[in-house]
């Protein structure tokens, strides 16, 4: 004879998952890694406040725990709160100057706080002399440079496009997270074809002088000394021309 299964309350479930949750916190109160992963959970559970404390009371415990500070930091950022969230990475990465998802959020914030160039580009570079093989980072930094009218940029990009463990199909490959990083909108510029090839065209911006090419793959009827607009994206050979159209 069979028997039905009985069903889940999901109430109840919810239930038993904070009272172990709450009984955890209360054994291991002094050991900071079991409160990250509580906070982890609670966030699972969508209690953001919840989560904020158990980060928190890690951080308390022990201010080098870079977990709890990203992780505290993401939910200020989520609830707008990027000046608490830009402490919270700056106390950490005093700490430890080579910690990498910290100071990459650090200066995502930054960005999105609109601080000036001079200081970006400031912590863009001590960063970058403590942990030169974050190759995001430094395509990050690049593509700042360059839409802030840099041309220290060419450099980076050259050393990018020979990074030997990225296969050059992969380079060709828009990286999306490099927008997000630098809360870019979509900028768009005007530039001149310089170089036809088999792949496409090496465009050269009108907006600043520059070494860097930029590249575009299609351009309908292109030829040299086309104008052309675009909107500007990044990989890691260098700036990319999306939606180009000739200017007549």
């Amino acid at each position: 004879m069979l028997h039905k299964k009985s069903a889940i309350n999901p109430e109840r479930l919810l239930e038993e998952i904070q009272e172990l949750l709450e009984t955890a916190s209360k054994e291991y109160a002094s050991d900071g890694k079991i409160l990250v992963e509580i906070g982890r959970m609670q966030l699972l559970l969508n209690d953001a406040p919840g989560a904020k404390s158990y980060f928190q009371r890690a951080i308390d415990l022990n201010p080098r725990n870079m977990s709890a500070r990203y992780l505290l930091a993401k939910i200020l950022m989520r609830e707008k709160d990027l000046h608490n969230a830009l402490q919270i990475c700056n106390q950490g990465t005093l700490l430890k100057e080579d910690e990498v998802l910290l100071s990459r959020l650090k200066l995502e914030i930054m960005h999105k706080l609109n601080f000036e160039n001079t200081t970006i580009i400031e912590q863009y570079k001590n960063y970058l002399k403590d942990v030169p093989n974050d190759y995001f980072t430094k395509l990050c930094f690049a593509s700042y440079l360059y839409l802030e009218g840099f041309d220290e940029c060419a450099d980076i990009f050259k050393e990018l496009k020979y990074i030997p463990f990225i296969s050059f199909r992969e380079k060709r490959i828009l990286v999306k997270e490099v927008d997000k990083h630098l809360n870019n909108k979509n900028i768009s510029e005007k530039g001149i074809v310089k170089i036809t090839t088999p792949s496409g065209f090496l465009l050269k911006t009108e907006r600043f002088s520059s070494r860097t090419f930029v590249y575009c793959f299609f351009i309908k009827g292109g030829r040299i000394g086309d104008r052309i607009t675009y909107t500007v994206k990044f990989n890691y050979i260098g700036p990319i021309a999306i939606y180009p159209k000739k200017i007549f």
